[in-house]
């Protein structure tokens, strides 16, 4: 969705310089194009809170090394 937001940013720069429309137009499809990118940084923090509450709900099982039995010879 970021880069058809920053096409339509583009776009809609085009045509301001070209005087095809207006400054407002722009800064609305800038705002936009923020908000999409703001959106897609919360819906990343989010998975990664969740992968964190996964490893510490599941850590990583490591094997324990365990010393050989102390055996006496007969």
């Amino acid at each position: 969705m970021i880069p058809l937001a920053l096409d339509r940013t583009n776009a809609a720069l085009a045509s301001y310089r070209g005087g095809g429309a207006a400054l407002d137009t722009v800064l609305v499809s800038r705002e936009r194009e923020i908000d999409t990118r703001i959106e897609r940084l919360r819906l990343e923090k989010e998975a990664a809170m969740l992968w964190a509450r996964l490893e510490f709900l599941f850590p990583p099982i490591k094997p324990q090394l365990t010393p050989p039995a102390n055996r006496s010879a007969p």
